[in-house]
Parts: structure tokens; C-alpha cells; sequence
């Protein structure tokens, strides 16, 4: 890779599932929690703080992978240059 940073995009190719987990249902979660809450005529205090801690420990995690991705990405491109 030419990039500096790598994609979230680029990490989704890389490894679906592990993105899928930590990134992608953790926000449809949040999202069925608020729907729950409306439905059920619950105070939107629950439905909100739910959804505000699972989106933050979403965005830590997706942060953290695509760092993770990228320190491979050095390796592997360190590694192919010193064959």
C-alpha cells in the first residue's frame, strides 16, 4: 500500500467478520436499543445513554483495529521489501 493510512474500507477486505463485530453491529444494536426504547414508551434517558456508550466503545474498537491493521500493513511491507 502507497497510503499512509489505511481504510476502514480497506480493513473491512482484510478481515469482514472482525469488522462486522466490533464496527458495524455494535451501531445497529444502538440503533434497535433507541427503536425499543420509543416503542415501549420508555424514558429516552435509558434508550440514549445505551446508545451513546455503545457507539463511543464502538468507535475505541474500530480505532483500534484499523491501528492494528495498519502496524500488519508496515510488517507485511517490511517484510516483502527485505526478500
Amino acid at each position: 500500500m502507497t497510503r499512509a493510512e489505511p481504510s476502514f474500507r480497506e480493513m473491512f477486505r482484510a478481515f469482514p467478520q472482525r469488522t462486522l463485530v466490533l464496527s458495524v453491529v455494535p451501531v445497529l444494536v444502538a440503533v434497535l436499543q433507541s427503536v425499543n426504547v420509543v416503542v415501549h414508551d420508555l424514558p429516552v434517558l435509558y434508550g440514549s445513554g445505551f446508545a451513546v456508550v455503545l457507539l463511543g466503545c464502538s468507535a475505541v474498537l474500530t480505532r483500534q483495529q484499523l491501528a492494528a491493521f495498519r502496524t500488519r500493513t508496515l510488517e507485511d511491507e517490511w517484510l516483502d521489501r527485505t526478500k
